[in-house]
C-alpha cells in the first residue's frame, strides 16, 4: 500500500443510505477506492489524506 493512502470504514443503517453514500464518495477527489458490503452494511474507503481529510469524508456521509 502506498504511504499516502489511508483507510477508513463506516457503518450504515440501511442499504439505500449505503448506496447514496457510495455514490457521493465516488464523486469526491482524493478517494482511491470504495468497497461496499451489503451484508454488513459497511463501506471501506481508501483515500489520500493530503487531498481529503477523514473529517470531510465523515461530513459527506452524514449528509446522505
Amino acid at each position: 500500500m502506498d504511504n499516502n493512502i489511508a483507510r477508513a470504514t463506516f457503518s450504515f443503517t440501511d442499504g439505500r443510505t449505503l448506496e447514496r453514500g457510495r455514490v457521493r464518495l465516488s464523486k469526491v477527489g482524493g478517494i482511491h477506492s470504495i468497497d461496499v458490503s451489503l451484508l454488513t452494511q459497511m463501506v471501506s474507503v481508501e483515500y489520500d489524506p493530503q487531498e481529503i481529510t477523514l473529517e470531510k469524508i465523515r461530513t459527506i456521509l452524514k449528509r446522505v
